[in-house]
């Protein structure tokens, strides 16, 4: 599989996590003096630097009033969803079904805070000339009823059954029930989708990180930065695997510059690589892959997320 300039993605494990870090960071090198003028932006709009109260009375942060003024004026109020049929012909069931999809996101829309995440985005377009939302899908998975296996009973002579099941595995007289329905045994327990939640998530403009290209059509994939502790990396990757993963997150700012250089979390990227369909997380100095999963959205464009807002 080729990505860039004729480059392989190598399949040994170390060496495809070896691959992903050198692709991310190559891409936010090539972003580095926007990201630096950036910081330098954000500081700017929020004034509050050590020189603040020395400046003179009169003096008014005309950067802040001005992107306070724009982000009113691009995003006044939460939308309205609104579901319609594609052809208006006789169609009770459609017009039901389409009833129900604008609740649900009416649902959805009230669950959380949908007008801080995008008025955090549109800001971020504001200062630094990228606002970033992602769809997040949360299932809760539950343990549910023991999967029903059916039973055929087979003679083998006079009076003399033998017991499988549709795939020809033999099961013994004691191991059988039976209901109305007829002989099964119990197999195990199925985890069951219990709720489901979709919601916007507001990405910060120095988390994502994207495959330097000409235009957004052309990007072969993208990745968002997740900050964790060595708890966090610990709960959801083992002892063993958390112990070995560096961290490297570096603020873009510090007060404190004699501390600068500590830091208590690693830096995990998720990485949505449309050239393979995959979803991929690798911690930043960390010699293999952490999670590998196939598309989990089947989403018509792949992509988690719409086209930054420019």
């Amino acid at each position: 599989m080729a990505y860039g300039s004729g480059e392989t993605e190598p399949t040994k494990e170390n060496e495809r996590a070896a691959f992903w870090n050198s692709k991310i960071t190559e891409a936010r090198r090539f972003e580095e003096t926007w990201r630096d003028r950036s910081q330098a932006l954000v500081e700017k709009y929020r004034d509050d630097g050590m020189d603040r109260q020395e400046r003179p009375f009169h003096t008014m942060n005309i950067f802040y009033s001005n992107v306070d003024t724009l982000k009113s004026a691009l995003y006044f109020k939460t939308p309205k969803p609104k579901v319609s049929r594609r052809f208006k012909d006789g169609d009770p069931v459609g017009r039901s079904i389409a009833e129900v999809i604008e609740r649900a996101l009416q649902y959805q829309l009230d669950m959380y805070n949908f007008d801080s995440t995008m008025r955090r985005a549109i800001e971020d377009m504001l200062i630094t000339g990228r606002g970033v939302v992602r769809m997040r899908y949360d299932p809760v998975v539950i343990e549910g009823e023991p999967k029903r296996i059916d039973i055929t009973p087979q003679p083998i002579g006079e009076g003399v059954f033998k017991f499988v099941d549709r795939d020809g595995t033999e099961y013994t007289a004691d191991q059988l029930k039976k209901d109305t329905r007829g002989i099964f045994i119990e197999g195990e327990a199925e985890d069951v989708v219990g709720e489901q939640s979709i919601f916007c998530e507001y990405v910060h403009w120095s988390d994502f990180t994207i495959e330097p290209n000409r235009v957004w059509d052309d990007v072969n994939w993208i990745a968002f930065r997740i900050l964790m502790t060595k708890q966090q990396l610990i709960d959801r990757y083992g002892e063993q695997t958390a112990m070995n993963i560096p961290l490297t997150y570096r603020p873009d700012y510090s007060y404190n510059t004699e501390n600068e250089a500590e830091t208590d979390r690693a830096e995990v990227y998720e990485i949505w690589d449309k050239r393979s369909s995959k979803q991929i997380f690798v911690a930043m100095g960390h010699d293999s892959i952490l999670e590998e999963n196939d598309d989990p959205y089947n989403l018509m464009n792949f992509w988690p997320c719409p086209e930054p807002m420019y």
